[in-house]
Formats: C-alpha cells, structure tokens, sequence
C-alpha cells in the first residue's frame, strides 16, 4: 500500500508534467480541467500484463468552491486482457 497524496497534489503533479516532446500537462490549469480518471496499476509476479482499477472523476463548482464529484460509487476493476495491455501500453508510451 502506498498513500500518493491528496487529489489536489496528483492533479498539481499531472498538470505540472512534461512528457517527451509534450508541453505542459493537458490543461495548465485548474480552470481548464472539466474531469479525470485516476488509475491504479499493479504488477502481478507469475502474470505478463498489469492489473489494476480506475475510477473517473468530474469537477465541478458547488457556490464558488470547486469540488470532485466521483462518477461511480466503487472503483472499476480493470480485468479484462485488452484492457491489461492497454495499461501496459499506456505505461510503455509514457517511459
């Protein structure tokens, strides 16, 4: 297990990130960001592809104060064999 912060601190990091040959994140901004999905990957010994789970998010503004408003009660286990290799491709693209 692993604490990797507040939602604030991971969308600042996200936000701040510089990929090769990318500007600056997606949004520069708070203001430019409208959603997000949070995913958690894991990789499992004996198995050739990673596990995982994700789980959307929407922002939105409640009297001024912007607030995250998640889209599903539970997170989403990602099971599937495509879905495992596009993590892993994800992961692959982002090295």
């Amino acid at each position: 297990m692993r604490d990797l912060g507040s939602f604030s601190a991971i969308v600042t990091h996200v936000l701040d990130y510089k990929g090769p040959d990318n500007p600056p994140g997606p949004h520069n901004g708070w203001e430019g960001l409208k959603a997000f999905t949070v995913y958690i990957i894991g990789v499992y010994g004996p198995d050739e592809v990673s596990i995982g789970a994700k789980r959307a998010y929407d922002l939105g503004e409640d009297d001024g104060i912007l607030k995250l408003k998640p889209r599903t009660i539970d997170a989403v286990q990602i099971r599937s064999r495509k879905e495992r290799r596009e993590i892993d491709q994800m992961l692959r693209e982002d090295l």
